[in-house]
């Protein structure tokens, strides 16, 4: 049984390795917020732009039902078209990307290729469970990527991990594609193919979180959260996502635009955090100056990874000032 799950992974990674695009330009964009449109609303397509999200992800997957989602392709390739070149794909806000909908061969191509063009920032890829559908959409957008006369390498990707085989192979899945900017966790598709029901706690769901949140972090790419389904429940949004904060999360899919500052704030650091940074910075700095490489504060030892950890605050804390700017 080893020696066939050794060749499935060594024929995964042959696969991924040999569709990876060298991604290019950066990405500027905070990501907190990843908010979900549905594709056939024109409405809500019209406003999306202004409400405030870090990234809006147009929906034509779960939110729109099978009558209206060749309506919603056209509607959302429309806006696209629209919408300005990002030369370094996530520098203004709100980043457009579209979560397609899962199918293979021409009918994933026939979403993907009207998709495909300057103000398309990323596609989300639902219910990922190998590399090889990362690789299969990577290929597929280098196609229509020089077909619309883009750089090589413009589209990032964001595949969902919502099954139990798309957990156990998570790390591969996000590290396999030079493409992939975040990886997200989906937990109502999680814990319907589980079998579980999902609690407003989402303890049940916690080791699935940290899996994600682990494999992210590994292969260097943005960890982001599950929706948070009670849009009126402010205070249960902020635990949360606070509590996706700890895992090590750096964002989380929303589905109302109310939602949007309770996130950000949440994952803002606050401000006595930010003093408590300073502090530690300051004083493991004049320990060093003192050839000591730790010292104490409060009663509490501060050596290098602490001093760094305080460090990584403060660029936070500056980046999400600037964020809302």
């Amino acid at each position: 049984m080893s020696s066939c799950l050794d060749d499935l992974f060594s024929y995964q990674r042959a696969q991924c390795v040999t569709s990876s695009i060298n991604a290019t330009g950066t990405w500027d964009n905070p990501g907190r917020s990843w908010l979900f449109v549905p594709g056939n609303r024109d409405r809500m397509i019209a406003k999306a732009a202004s409400v405030g999200a870090d990234v809006v992800m147009f929906d034509l997957e779960d939110s729109v039902p099978p009558e209206e989602k060749a309506n919603a392709l056209g509607k959302v390739s429309r806006y696209l078209a629209t919408q300005p070149t990002s030369s370094t794909r996530g520098d203004t806000k709100p980043a457009a990307f579209v979560r397609v909908n899962r199918s293979e061969g021409e009918g994933l191509a026939a979403q993907l290729g009207p998709l495909v063009r300057g103000g398309l920032v990323g596609v989300c890829i639902p219910k990922v469970e190998s590399p090889i559908d990362v690789a299969t959409v990577s290929d597929m957008l280098s196609e229509f990527e020089a077909r619309a006369s883009l750089p090589a390498g413009s589209v990032w990707v964001q595949p969902i991990i919502e099954t139990a085989l798309g957990l156990l192979h998570a790390e591969q899945i996000a590290g396999c594609d030079t493409r992939v900017l975040a990886l997200a966790f989906g937990a109502e598709d999680f814990a319907l193919d589980m079998g579980i029901d999902r609690l407003d706690a989402v303890a049940e769901l916690d080791q699935a979180r940290w899996h994600v949140s682990v494999s992210a972090r590994a292969a260097g790419v943005l960890a982001v959260d599950c929706v948070y389904p009670r849009i009126d429940d402010e205070r249960g949004l902020i635990q949360e996502t606070t509590r996706a904060k700890q895992m090590g999360y750096q964002g989380k899919q929303i589905i109302h635009p109310r939602q949007i500052e309770a996130v950000h704030s949440a994952f803002a650091p606050t401000r006595k955090e930010i003093e408590n940074a300073r502090r530690i910075v300051e004083a493991f700095e004049a320990a060093r100056l003192e050839g000591k490489g730790a010292t104490a504060l409060d009663g509490r030892m501060i050596d290098e990874p602490v001093a760094e950890r305080a460090r990584r605050l403060l660029s936070e804390a500056e980046r999400h000032s600037d964020a809302t700017l």
